[in-house]
C-alpha cells in the first residue's frame, strides 16, 4: 500500500513541476505569446510607446495652460527657467515588470488499521504522513529611460512616431499590461496640474529678483514624481481526496500553483544639469545632458522604496 501511495504521489508531482515556478516565467500571458513569438518585446515597445507620446502631449498642455508668467513677489519673472517645464528640464522614466511564479505540492494520507474484537468496531489505530515540494521562480525586466524636456517639447522627426505609430515594428496589440489595455496612463492629466502645484509657492531662487533655477542643495527643488503600481495576481488549487478502507488522503490543498505580476512606472521631472556646447552653425548653446543630483537621487530613492515594498508584500499578504 505505501509503495503504491508513493508511485502515485511522484507521478502527480513530475508533470506539475515541470511548469509554474520551475522554468523561467513569461512577462506576456500565454495568449500573447500563443499569437505572438515577439510577445514580451512587442508589450514593452507599446508601453514605452504610449509613455513617449503622453509625455510630450502632457507639457505642451502644461505650457498652454499658463495665459501668462510666473509672479513672483507680485512681479513677472520672464526667463526661460521660469516657464512652466522649462526645456532646461528633463523626465527621468522607470518602467519595471516583475513576474512571480510558485508551486506547491503538498501529499498527505493516513493509514488506518481497526482493531479485531473483543474491542468495539469503531476503535482504530491511525498513522498520517505527508510532505511538501515548492519551487518559485522570479523574472524582472526593468528599463531606464531619460528625455530632454526641450527634445519632448520641441523636436520632432520627419517619422512621427506618435501620429504614425510604426504598427510593423510594435507588433499586434498586447493585452498582457493594464498599461496597454488602459491605453491612458494618466500622465497628460497629471503633468499640467503637478507642474502648477510646483510652481505655486516654489522653491527660493538665487537672484534677488527671483527668477534662475532653484536652489535647494541636495534636495530635488521643484522637481515632482508620479508612480503607477499594478499588482495582479493569479492562483489556483487543487484537493482531491480518496476514502478507502484503510487509506485516507489529506483534505488539504494538494496542488497550488500561482502567478503574481507587477507592472509599475516611475516618473521624475525637475530641473537638468546643463553643459556649453557648439551646434552645427557654430553657435554655443545650453543643452541638458543628465538630471540634476537632487532629482535623480530623489528619483533613485523611490525606486529603491519600490523595490523593497514589492519584495516585502509576498510576506505582508501571505502570499
Amino acid at each position: 500500500m505505501r509503495k503504491w501511495l508513493l508511485t502515485a504521489a511522484a507521478a502527480t508531482m513530475a508533470p506539475a513541476l515541470a511548469s509554474c515556478g520551475t522554468a523561467i516565467p513569461q512577462i506576456p500571458e500565454v495568449w500573447d505569446l500563443i499569437a505572438d513569438t515577439q510577445a514580451t518585446q512587442h508589450m514593452e515597445m507599446q508601453i514605452k510607446q504610449s509613455i513617449f507620446c503622453e509625455l510630450r502631449t502632457a507639457i505642451k498642455l502644461a505650457r498652454k495652460q499658463y495665459q501668462t508668467k510666473i509672479s513672483y513677489h507680485g512681479k513677472i519673472v520672464s526667463t526661460a527657467e521660469d516657464e512652466p517645464v522649462p526645456d532646461d528640464w528633463s523626465a527621468q522614466v522607470t518602467l519595471t515588470f516583475t513576474v512571480d511564479e510558485q508551486s506547491k505540492i503538498t501529499p498527505g494520507a493516513t493509514l488506518l488499521w481497526p482493531y479485531k474484537p473483543p474491542l468495539a468496531a469503531t476503535d482504530s489505530f491511525s498513522l498520517g504522513f505527508g510532505g511538501q515540494v515548492s519551487s518559485d521562480a522570479n523574472r524582472i525586466d526593468k528599463y531606464e529611460t531619460f528625455y530632454t524636456v526641450a527634445e519632448l517639447a520641441n523636436t520632432l522627426s520627419n517619422y512621427d512616431n506618435c501620429s504614425v505609430p510604426p504598427t510593423t515594428r510594435l507588433g499586434p496589440p498586447s493585452h498582457s499590461s493594464p498599461f496597454v489595455i488602459l491605453d491612458d496612463l494618466g500622465i497628460t492629466k497629471w503633468l499640467p496640474a503637478a507642474s502648477e502645484v510646483t510652481a505655486y509657492l516654489r522653491s527660493s531662487r538665487a537672484a534677488p529678483n527671483g527668477e534662475g533655477p532653484p536652489l535647494g542643495g541636495s534636495f530635488a527643488s521643484d522637481s515632482f514624481s508620479y508612480d503607477v503600481k499594478f499588482v495582479i495576481v493569479s492562483d489556483g488549487n487543487v484537493t482531491p481526496s480518496w476514502k478507502l478502507m484503510k487509506v485516507t488522503t489529506s483534505t488539504s490543498t494538494f496542488f497550488d500553483t500561482s502567478r503574481t505580476r507587477t507592472h509599475e512606472l516611475l516618473i521624475t521631472i525637475g530641473p537638468g544639469q546643463t553643459s556649453t556646447v557648439t551646434n552645427a552653425k557654430g553657435q554655443k548653446v545650453k543643452v541638458t545632458t543628465a538630471p540634476s543630483t537632487a532629482a535623480a537621487n530623489s528619483h533613485l530613492a523611490q525606486e529603491i522604496g519600490s523595490a523593497v515594498a514589492t519584495s516585502l508584500r509576498p510576506v505582508l499578504t501571505g502570499q
